[in-house]
């Protein structure tokens, strides 16, 4: 006879069990159902949840066509299994779409086996994988794929990736979640923020994350390339277009298969637009000086340097141009508005030129990180890295503190220049604007009273002992007349 201690032993023991598989069946990235003899639902995991925007609770224990009946249309069961239930083969790699109760409507690649007790079916289990959760499964083998594989990154020109934006803010984590999350889809994205801000680090780890990870990542400043060599630099050149014309391929096509980041979009000419727009529609370009419809397939992240809504209307750039790339819009904030993330740059910018120039800086004082923080920060986290590389150059191998005497002429002068037109100072150099103003004080009232320390002490209120230890304090000899 089995012991009480042992019975009790094996039941905790097939408890936990029953419970870890559980678990892990909640962690896998395929929906499962599983229902009985009777065609009830025993099992609905996580994944099966999320697929179907159902709730466990309310489908265990349910029949499957009471549980799935009021949605129009539903014939899984019919079709699927209970056909499995009564032949006792399995439905593998199968292709179905139906309707779930919100109205839309799912996809999924699924198998549906039979499992057997007593050489009968007992259960049916159906196993499948919503086809868009494929698509983000793809993206995240992409991008785990790009940053483990050093040709890839020296390959597909996107140098960047979410790890390596920092932000520990609340906007910065806001916007990173969302990127990630618009990232595995593929509408155009705009991005926008001020010079500086980061626009082309975000495009390129928007692109690691895609589905148009293992293509190439080719980016253009449209303010930066003159009027008439932007359009054959974007869709390429026929022969004999013009004289001395070299065929070639634009960017489009270079990008075709990745993503075309066209950052400062409200720099190209309004003349070029059409064609931009039209090769966005139809997913086609045309040389110049061709009359062959090339097929392209590639995502579209642009970018300006302000906000979209100031430059729609004024002419600066199409607003039907405008709308189609600006399906998704991002604002990467300003460092002014995410001053958390500034002591996290900061970090980051002196480990890579500690390791540049060979030093070993490992404290910042806290007047220079005062500094910092009251700073408003135009130029962004460019400036923030500029700033930080010019200071290191400043710093010995011996010195361990980086300080605001480390700071070069540039970034002194526009520190007290600029900060709602106060002047910046440490707390050393306000107390000595302090001891100043009250020396020039002293000394105009010795003047105005002929140096008569009594007088003095009268209109004061205090002893002349008071008035002769200011005095010393403020290193004023009272012996001079010519204050």
């Amino acid at each position: 006879m089995i012991k009480k201690e042992v019975l009790e032993s094996q039941v905790k023991a097939l408890k936990r069990e029953n419970s870890l598989l559980r678990f892990a069946l909640d962690q896998i990235h395929e929906g499962i159902i599983i229902t009985d003899r009777d065609d009830r639902i025993v099992l609905y995991n996580v994944c099966a949840e999320e697929t179907e925007g159902m709730s466990r609770r309310d489908m265990l224990g349910r029949k499957e066509e009471e549980a799935y009946g009021f949605i129009p249309g539903y014939d899984f069961d019919q079709l699927f299994t209970k056909k499995v239930k009564a032949e006792g083969k399995p439905m593998l790699n199968v292709y179905h779409e139906y309707s779930l109760p919100h109205g839309n409507k799912t996809a999924i690649i699924f198998d549906v086996r039979p499992y057997y007790e007593d050489h009968e079916v007992a259960a049916v289990c159906t196993i499948g994988r919503n086809v868009n959760q494929i698509k983000d499964f793809i993206v995240d083998t992409l991008e785990t794929n790009q940053k483990n594989s050093d040709a890839a990154k020296n390959t597909n020109g996107a140098k960047y990736y979410f790890d390596d934006i920092i932000g520990e803010s609340a906007p910065m984590k806001e916007l990173i979640g969302k990127a990630k999350q618009f990232a595995k889809r593929e509408s155009p994205i705009l991005l926008y923020g001020e010079t500086g801000t980061g626009k082309e680090l975000m495009a390129s780890s928007i692109h690691n994350r895609s589905l148009f990870a293992a293509g190439p990542f080719v980016a253009v400043n449209c303010a930066a390339i003159p009027e008439t060599l932007l359009e054959s630099i974007l869709f390429g050149v026929s022969k004999g277009s013009y004289t001395g014309a070299v065929e070639g391929p634009g960017l489009f096509e270079q990008a075709n298969g990745g993503t075309l980041f066209l950052d400062e979009i409200n720099s190209m000419p309004l003349s070029l637009q059409p064609k931009l727009l039209r090769a966005i529609q139809e997913k086609s370009v045309r040389r110049v000086g061709g009359n062959q419809e090339i097929p392209i397939h590639c995502r579209i992240i642009s970018a300006v340097n302000q906000d979209p809504r100031t430059v729609l209307g004024t002419g600066v750039i199409r607003d039907d141009l405008f709308f189609r790339l600006a399906t998704i819009e991002l604002k990467i904030p300003p460092l002014r508005e995410r001053k958390e993330d500034i002591e996290y740059l900061v970090w980051t910018f002196i480990r890579k030129y500690n390791i540049k120039f060979g030093l070993f800086v490992e404290e910042i004082s806290p007047e220079l990180m005062d500094i910092l923080n009251r700073y408003d920060w135009p130029g962004n986290i460019r400036e923030l890295e500029n700033m930080v590389e010019s200071s290191l150059n400043l710093v010995t191998p011996r010195e361990r503190t980086l300080k605001a005497r480390h700071l070069s002429d540039y970034f002194s002068e526009r520190f007290a220049r600029i900060h709602r037109g106060q002047p910046f100072a440490s707390r050393e150099q306000l107390q000595q604007q302090l001891q100043n103003y009250e020396k020039s004080l002293y000394e105009k009232v010795l003047k105005d009273h002929a140096y008569n320390i009594p007088a003095i002490a009268k209109e004061f209120g205090v002893s002349r002992q008071s008035v002769y230890g200011h005095l010393r304090k403020l290193g004023i000899d009272i012996t001079r007349k010519d204050l």
